[in-house]
C-alpha cells in the first residue's frame, strides 16, 4: 500500500504570522498605490519596504490634492495682484505725464498703489489660503471632484473628532476606490496652474521693461513711482506746462 501521507497543521502562531500585514498591504499588480492614483508619492511603498494602510493611502491623496490647490490658489493671486499693480502703475504714469510728475500726486498715487495692493492680497490670495487651511480643502475637493459625494467630508469629520470606530478604515477603503477614478492632475488641471503662472511673469517682464527700456516719460514715471527716492529726468521739465506767448 502506498506510504501515508501526512499534513502539519498549522498552529496558532504559524496562522498570526500568515495574516500579518494582509489587511495592509496589497500585492497584485492591478492595485498597486502608483497605478491606483497616478502620482510618485505612494510608490515610497515599495521604496521604503513597507505598506500603506488603506487610510494613510487616503491622507496622501488628500494632502497631495490639498498641496495641489494651495498652488492653485497662489497662481492666481499673483496673478490677479501682477495685473493690479500693471493697471495703477499705467494709470499713475499717465496721469503723472499730464501734470508734470507732481510730488502730491505721485506721492498719492504711490500711498492708493500699496492701500489698492494690499487689498488685493488680501481678497485674492491670503484669504483663500486661510479657507483652505482651516476647512482642510474639504469643500474645494467635493466641489472638484463631485463623484465622493460627501465621503471627504465624512472622513475628515471623523478623523477631527479622534473617533476609533470601525468604520472609518471601512470610509477610507471606499473612498479610496473612489479616488483611483479621480486622479489629480484630471481634477485640477496642470494649465489651470500655468497659465495664472505665466500671466504674472509676462506682466512683470512688462513692469521691468518699460522701466529699464519704456519710453522717456514712461520709464521716469514707472522708476519714480516705484522707487522709493525720486529721479530726474529731462522729460519731466519738458512735460511742464509753460505760459503762452
Amino acid at each position: 500500500p502506498p506510504p501515508p501521507f501526512f499534513f502539519k497543521q498549522n498552529t496558532a502562531y504559524d496562522l498570526s504570522l500568515g495574516l500579518v500585514g494582509s489587511d495592509m498591504c496589497i500585492r497584485d499588480s492591478y492595485n498597486r498605490p502608483d497605478r491606483i492614483l497616478g502620482w510618485q508619492l505612494l510608490s515610497q511603498c515599495a521604496k521604503r519596504g513597507f505598506c500603506m494602510t488603506e487610510q494613510a493611502k487616503l491622507e496622501a491623496y488628500l494632502a497631495a490634492f490639498r498641496r495641489r490647490l494651495i498652488k492653485l490658489v497662489v497662481a492666481r493671486g499673483v496673478a490677479v495682484l501682477a495685473l493690479a499693480a500693471l493697471f495703477l502703475t499705467l494709470a499713475a504714469v499717465y496721469l503723472g505725464i499730464r501734470q508734470a510728475f507732481a510730488s502730491e500726486l505721485i506721492i498719492g498715487a504711490r500711498i492708493i498703489l500699496v492701500l489698492v495692493l494690499g487689498l488685493v492680497a488680501s481678497v485674492s490670495l491670503i484669504y483663500p489660503l486661510r479657507v483652505l487651511r482651516r476647512t482642510q480643502g474639504v469643500r474645494e475637493i467635493e466641489k472638484r471632484a463631485p463623484g465622493f459625494d460627501g465621503r471627504i467630508e465624512t472622513y475628515q469629520g471623523l478623523t477631527r473628532t479622534g473617533s476609533s470606530s470601525p468604520f472609518l478604515g471601512l470610509l477610507a477603503e471606499d473612498t479610496l476606490r473612489l479616488a483611483r477614478a479621480l486622479p489629480i492632475s484630471l481634477r485640477v488641471p496642470k494649465w489651470e496652474i500655468s497659465v495664472p503662472t505665466a500671466l504674472a511673469a509676462v506682466v512683470v517682464m512688462i513692469l521691468v521693461g518699460l522701466a529699464a527700456f519704456g519710453p522717456g516719460n514712461w520709464r521716469y514715471g514707472v522708476r519714480h513711482l516705484w522707487a522709493v527716492g525720486s529721479y530726474r529726468h529731462v522729460a519731466a521739465t519738458k512735460n511742464r506746462c509753460r505760459p503762452r506767448r
